[in-house]
């Protein structure tokens, strides 16, 4: 036998194992520390082979002396001169510097406005006081818009100086709210889209009540409606100004969300879109896409609570209905597809206007039963508090009669009447008003809406003209 033994040569098909692992040459440059309690030894990799080790790392040590290859770490340190690990799985998490109290001053410090901001605040405290006096606050009023006046834009974005502008606004003389106000005015759009400056909007909204400042806002918002109404933040103020605004000045505001290129040519802003397609006969299916386009919109942007939303889709949806009977090449049947896909859902928010709870009676008429399973389901744990309401219960009712699934609408809205507990109102700061004493079958037998829920299950079959509980506009 030879005393050395030979080399083996690789097998045909793999590589030799020349390359090392990170392991392995991490190993050669750390200190390795003998533990204290071994409950025995570690299994460690070497060209391949497996050896056996007594030395471990301790656990307690802040940070490992090897360092895995699928894992990253980030160190930084702390003002302290600590030094803080943290580390996740294939992954780099940054670790944010602490601040003291000195740090914060010195970058708030670095802001614009500051000066001024500060110098306000004292004043602003005055005026929202409702213990000060008037001839007081007309002082302070008069003062801060002095300092104000030029840097009123700069002010208003500000997460803590809008409401100063707010109060003026609230408490000013009209001469102090018009300066405000064609400051504002010149930026309306983008301050009516940001977190902090559409609250100031608002407000100008409903403080600024003269007819000057209402056509100034107006003007303002001009060409913008659509971008400013199917905005998170901008809907607030699109939904005030229709709902406090006379028509004659919100009509060619809301004839924007009909599509900007079919008015431009009219002489007049058409009221409504039945009257636009009436005007432009050729144009009906454009001005069709057009507006399930904008339904999807809304629906993407998460904006199907508003007011002026269940409008438009109602008036989108009676048009869909005016349509001829649908054909082998016509397209009423897809529209009215599209938009039970979109809506069926959406219930509970619809249903909280009539408009928007004549849409959803359409949505499920028109809705397969998988359909009607689904706009069940959203209605879970708000049965009561829909039929109880003054234009969500004709939705329910319509749920009632077209659905074939008794034992689904069984399980969704009459158990959880029978199990549902007695009606609570509270006020808007949580206090409760009143508590209800009664069964809800019994709050919904003395409801004036909600009994009609029940004379619709007792004469489920009776014609219309012996349902003489509805009134003329309930029927969709």
């Amino acid at each position: 036998m030879r005393d050395n033994k030979e080399k083996k040569t690789p097998r045909k098909g793999k590589k030799p194992n020349v390359a090392k692992s990170l392991n392995d040459v991490l190993s050669k440059h750390t200190k390795k520390i003998p533990a204290r309690n071994n409950k025995g030894p570690t299994a460690q990799k070497k060209n391949g082979r497996i050896s056996k080790e007594k030395t471990t790392t301790p656990k307690s040590k802040a940070i490992s002396k090897t360092i895995k290859p699928t894992t990253k770490h980030v160190i930084k340190k702390t003002q302290n001169n600590s030094t803080s690990k943290s580390h996740s799985k294939g992954k780099d998490v940054v670790v944010k510097p602490v601040h003291s109290k000195e740090d914060y001053k010195k970058i708030n410090s670095a802001k614009p406005n500051v000066k001024l901001v500060e110098s306000m605040k004292p004043n602003w405290n005055t005026i929202r006081d409702r213990s000060t006096k008037e001839k007081a606050r007309e002082a302070v009023v008069k003062k801060m818009v002095a300092q104000m006046t030029g840097r009123v834009l700069q002010v208003t974005l500000r997460h803590d100086a809008s409401r100063m502008v707010q109060s003026i606004l609230q408490f000013g003389t009209t001469e102090q709210k018009t300066a405000i106000l064609h400051e504002l005015a010149a930026k309306a759009v983008d301050i009516a889209k940001t977190p902090y400056g559409h609250f100031a909007v608002l407000k100008a909204i409903t403080y600024c009540n003269r007819k000057e400042d209402q056509k100034l806002i107006a003007s303002a918002l001009k060409g913008k409606f659509v971008s400013l109404g199917s905005n998170v933040i901008g809907s607030r103020t699109v939904e005030s100004i229709l709902q406090l605004y006379p028509h004659g000045l919100t009509n060619g505001l809301k004839a924007e969300f009909y599509g900007q290129k079919f008015c431009v040519l009219l002489p007049e802003p058409p009221r409504s879109l039945r009257a636009l397609m009436e005007q432009l006969p050729g144009k009906s299916s454009a001005l069709l896409d057009h507006m399930r386009d904008l339904v999807q919109k809304f629906v993407n942007k998460g904006l199907l609570e508003f007011t002026y939303v269940h409008h438009l889709l109602w008036e989108y949806t009676q048009e869909l209905l005016a349509l001829p009977p649908p054909g082998p090449l016509d397209g009423k049947t897809s529209r009215m597809d599209d938009l039970v896909a979109q809506l069926i859902e959406a219930g509970p928010k619809l249903m909280s206007t009539k408009p928007g709870a004549r849409v959803m009676t359409v949505v499920v008429a028109f809705a397969t039963a998988k359909d009607r399973k689904r706009a069940l389901k959203t209605l879970k744990g708000h049965a009561l508090e829909s039929i109880l309401h003054d234009s969500a219960y004709l939705a329910i009712m319509r749920l009632l009669d077209l659905t074939d699934d008794t034992v689904n609408v069984q399980k969704s809205l009459l158990e959880e009447l029978r199990t549902t507990r007695c009606l609570v109102k509270y006020s808007a700061a949580g206090e409760e008003l009143s508590r209800s004493s009664l069964p809800p079958l019994v709050s919904i037998a003395l409801h004036p809406c909600g009994h009609r829920v029940l004379l619709r299950l007792l004469l489920p079959t009776a014609p219309a003209e012996e349902m003489r509980y509805l009134e003329p506009d309930d029927e969709a």
